[in-house]
């Protein structure tokens, strides 16, 4: 599969500009971190249901526990080592037992 940077960076970049419209309805700093915290965990769900789907294709069962555990280790490959990383091992999720 061929990363393709545009969609993914448009969603990000979407996905911020809606999160600090709301962060900036406040100057509390434990409220901005409360609600930068809830934001991301609506992708990382979304994450690990289309986890949890490509692993059910592959006739394994994945909780959504265990798939958002996963979508979270992707997204700490992504940070370390980049976004193609990150693809590369999505793109292997199933392949082997777990």
């Amino acid at each position: 599969m061929t990363y393709n940077p545009d969609l993914p960076r448009h969603a990000a970049d979407k996905a911020s500009r809606a999160i600090y419209d709301v962060i900036d309805l406040t100057d509390d700093l434990d409220e901005k971190f409360q609600i930068a915290l809830m934001a991301c965990s609506a992708p990382i769900g979304i994450a690990g249901a289309i986890i949890a789907a490509k692993m059910e294709r592959e006739g394994r069962a994945f909780t959504q526990a265990e798939a958002c555990s996963t979508a979270i280790d992707l997204l700490k490959t992504l940070v370390e080592s980049g976004p193609q990383a990150a693809i590369e091992i999505f793109s292997k999720v199933g392949a082997a037992p777990r």
